[in-house]
């Protein structure tokens, strides 16, 4: 009778149960798909929420990254560039086109949007073509003109919108520089676009008005691109091209080359505190160094292009795969240190052909090819840092497809497997089993091996495997229209193209997406992305 009684119970319990499990994995976002190419982002100072702007579009977006929410906000004139300060997006509005050979007079406004309501503040006009714009830790807008040739920085305050006059001679630049603000030391950096050599000049400011300016030393030494990455120390400038340079409080010493990464990369990151930048290669993916003494890493995020990068308690990430845009968010710890697992639940349950892991190289290993008779010769050298999909892991080998295949070594390779999100606030404990910190709900996080009774998160480090966190493997995007299937193998309703949802366990040819609900796999209709 017991027994009867509990089946009875859980056969209530199913229909409760699926509702609320597939209503978690449609608003499971993951990578949110964005369907635009952004021309610009900031991170908002105080919530998880990520500010772009298409370029010349008349909307701002405003998306949490950790939940996928997206809000919008229209603007009365096409915008190129956004910056925050404090609880307040500061956008460039565009009356005119810009144009080398116009010299006067300019039109163009300025749109402040508040972030607590995330509605439209105000507008006011500005006497420039903008270009660019940089706010420094006072409230003052400092615009770069789009017309011209040999034009004048404009200052503005942000409180009233009233310009802030400066002397020609000191706020003349080359037109179509672009701009940025290190609080650190209270100077702007402009970097020239058409002038052949690029240059770099500083300025140190106070409140609106110019006080000095000078150039850089380097004149055509190094090769620079138009745009850069100030670290937040503000010790640091680094160059999309690479290069990077000293920065300090006085002239001597400003602006000085300290190193060459030997790569051109999109857009950076930085941890101070775990001393890592995080470089999104022209090339794809996303390479890791040391902040302390720029020795190269790892990288990650290898099959995408990074556009661009910030960091907060983890990577937030905007990359083109596939040709389409996305964003992810991706909590980080530690050195990546992961620990390797051949066996387990996981890797007993492959039975599809999509990878399962990705294997990173950390230091050079051979690729191996098994010939007809089982032994395995060097097929080529592997090097660090490079990423390889993994479909199987067959004793001692991981094997990447074909009849290639690497020998596991410790310490020369981590193998992820997939990601945690927690679903309720738990623990992260380190190595010697002592509470590192609180995982908060949505928080998603890496996983390089598991048991029954915890999930591997890298360096020893690791989360109880319990009923307040799920393990997924990878997303699943719409490319067209698609059925639902409930668990009975019923069309539960159509998702829409471009929709994407976290799969849970792939069987055979079903992507699961939570609650025993399931979408077919077909190349033509779905893209699978592995984590």
């Amino acid at each position: 009778m017991r027994r009867f009684f509990g089946v009875l119970v859980l056969f209530l319990l199913i229909p409760f149960i699926q509702t609320n499990e597939i209503a978690a994995a449609e608003n499971a976002h993951g990578p949110i798909y964005l369907g635009f190419e952004p021309a610009d982002s900031v991170l908002d100072p105080n919530r998880p929420i990520i500010y772009l702007i298409r370029e010349g579009g008349e909307k701002v977006y405003s998306i949490n990254y950790k939940t996928g929410e997206m809000k919008t906000v229209n603007l009365p004139y096409p915008t190129t560039k956004l910056e925050i300060y404090q609880n307040k997006l500061v956008l460039i509005q565009h009356k005119m086109s810009h144009d080398r050979f116009n010299f006067g007079s300019y039109v163009g406004a300025i749109a402040i949007v508040d972030t607590d309501t995330f509605k439209l503040d105000r507008v006011f006009d500005i006497e420039a073509d903008p270009f660019d714009i940089a706010v420094d830790k006072d409230g003052y807008l400092y615009v770069t003109q789009g017309s011209g040739q040999w034009e004048t920085i404009k200052a503005y305050s942000l409180k009233d919108g009233q310009e802030v006059p400066n002397a020609e001679g000191l706020a003349t630049i080359y037109y179509q520089s672009t701009i940025y603000y290190n609080e650190m030391y209270n100077k702007i950096y402009t970097i020239t676009e058409e002038v052949s050599p690029r240059d770099t000049t500083a300025h140190e400011v106070n409140k609106g008005t110019l006080i000095s300016g000078y150039d850089s030393s380097y004149h055509g030494d190094y090769f620079l691109t138009n745009q850069l990455k100030i670290t937040p120390d503000g010790l640091r400038m680094y160059n999309n091209s690479g290069i990077v340079f000293l920065l300090a409080s006085l002239r001597y010493g400003d602006m000085e080359f300290h190193y060459d990464l030997g790569k051109k990369y999109n857009d950076y990151a930085f941890n101070i505190k775990d001393s890592r930048i995080y470089a999104a290669n022209v090339d794809g993916g996303i390479d890791v160094y040391s902040y302390k003494n720029h020795d190269f890493l790892y990288s990650i995020k290898s099959s995408a292009i990074t556009k661009k990068l910030h960091y907060r308690d983890g990577l937030i990430s905007i990359y083109l795969e596939n040709n389409r845009y996305y964003l992810d968010y991706s909590p980080i710890f530690g050195d990546q240190k992961a620990s390797i697992v051949f066996e387990g639940d996981y890797l007993n349950s492959i039975n599809h052909k999509h990878p399962m892991a990705r294997l990173n190289i950390k230091q050079e290993v051979p690729l191996l090819r098994k010939e007809a008779n089982g032994s395995y010769t060097v097929f080529k050298q592997l090097k660090k840092g490079e990423n390889y999909r993994t479909f199987a892991v067959e004793g001692n080998y991981y094997h990447l497809g074909g009849g290639y295949y690497v020998k596991h070594e410790n310490n020369k390779m981590g193998l992820m497997i997939g990601r945690l999100v927690i679903r309720k606030e738990t623990t992260l404990y380190s190595p010697n089993g002592k509470p590192y910190r609180s995982v908060k709900t949505n928080e998603l996080i890496r996983v390089y091996s598991y048991d029954k009774n915890k999930f591997d998160v890298g360096g020893g480090y690791y989360i109880k495997n319990d009923r307040n966190v799920e393990f997924y493997v990878g997303f699943v995007t719409m490319l067209q229209d698609t059925k639902l299937y409930s668990p009975s193998g019923e069309i539960h309703k159509t998702l829409k193209k471009g929709e994407s949802f976290r799969v849970y366990s792939i069987d055979e040819n079903k992507f699961k997406v939570g609650g025993g609900y399931y979408i077919t796999d077909n190349k033509n209709q779905v893209s699978y992305m592995k984590n």
